[in-house]
């Protein structure tokens, strides 16, 4: 599965041209739940990929989640024609001074995770989870439920406990 994170200026607009000029099929739309976030699933034309655009409100990001063999393809045409963030990017966010642009870059981090650790976003979350600001704290045990690293979830852990 790879995950892209769009910035906050893509619109509703810029999502429907790219969706039609990737001859993407809508399959469903699933309204966001308390527990799920809002999505619309497309299909490729031969049906051998999925792609989910996520507009997850409990971490505030869009993104698009992609599953199957045209992944490569589909994120080449994504990032071509969307806003798009890259890593970079989102580390920078995530160790930025103003607490929201911290948030942000720690949420865009969890979408975006791969299934192991990586030296950088690890020490970026940890930082997180003992920020001056408890909105950011706050943000990053969120967060951290959604990437897959064990290392992660013993330093959320350890995190809150200390926090009380």
């Amino acid at each position: 599965m790879l995950r892209i994170a769009l910035r906050e200026a893509t619109t509703r607009d810029d999502l429907d041209d790219v969706t039609r000029e990737a001859g993407l099929l809508l399959l469903n739309i699933v309204p966001a739940t308390a527990t799920h976030p809002a999505q619309i699933i497309y299909t490729t034309r031969d049906r051998q990929s999925l792609i989910h655009l996520i507009d997850d409100a409990r971490l505030g990001v869009l993104y698009f989640a992609l599953h199957g063999a045209e992944e490569d393809a589909i994120a080449r045409v994504i990032r071509e024609r969307l806003p798009t963030l890259a890593q970079e990017e989102v580390f920078a966010l995530a160790g930025a001074a103003a607490p929201r642009d911290a948030i942000r870059g720690i949420a865009l981090i969890a979408i975006t995770a791969g299934p192991t650790a990586e030296p950088a976003p690890l020490e970026i979350f940890r930082a997180a989870l003992v920020h001056a600001d408890p909105d950011v704290r706050s943000a990053a045990r969120s967060a951290a439920e959604y990437v897959p690293w064990p290392e992660l979830k013993e330093a959320a852990v350890l995190a809150a406990m200390l926090s009380g």
